[in-house]
């Protein structure tokens, strides 16, 4: 696995590039950056492992100097978005949540939607669990394969 330093000296290197998005995979650690919306958003993690896998990130404005941040991701079982989109929690800005910390599961019930391409795209659990935390944020732009929220099954 990289190093720090080697971590901190690609991005540095990348930052210098006129490149807006970057993804690079390697020995089981996966880099993406994004610079698309002003503030690089930068995330590294073990590609193989979901149980426990270090994440860096780094967020900077045109002015200031890099910041990395290493924060160690919470093991358990994830709900993970089947496709690349934009998460909600709800149906519409007015509705209640689909779920909420501490509920209760049933298998197939729908936890929330990943829009795409004006396409609403349900997200139902697999199997009945438990809603232990909700890992993004209502309008948040996510990944295919990425975490929405950790759960424990009943």
């Amino acid at each position: 696995m990289m190093k720090i330093e080697e971590i901190q000296k690609l991005l540095q290197t990348i930052d210098s590039l006129s490149l807006v998005r970057v993804e690079i995979e390697t020995d089981g650690l996966r880099l993406v950056t994004d610079k698309s919306e002003g503030i690089a958003p930068v995330q590294v993690r073990q590609a193989a492992s979901v149980s426990e896998k270090p994440q860096i990130t780094e967020k900077r404005e045109e002015t200031a100097e890099p910041v990395v941040e290493v924060v160690k991701e919470t093991e358990g079982e994830f709900i993970v978005s089947p496709i690349i989109g934009t998460f909600y929690a709800a149906p519409s800005p007015d509705a209640d949540s689909f779920v909420a910390v501490g509920d209760k599961v049933k298998k197939e019930q729908t936890v929330c939607i990943v829009e795409a391409m004006k396409l609403m795209n349900e997200v139902a659990a697999e199997e009945e669990c438990e809603i232990l935390e909700c890992l993004v944020e209502n309008g948040q732009p996510v990944e295919y394969g990425q975490p929405l929220f950790r759960v424990k099954k009943v």
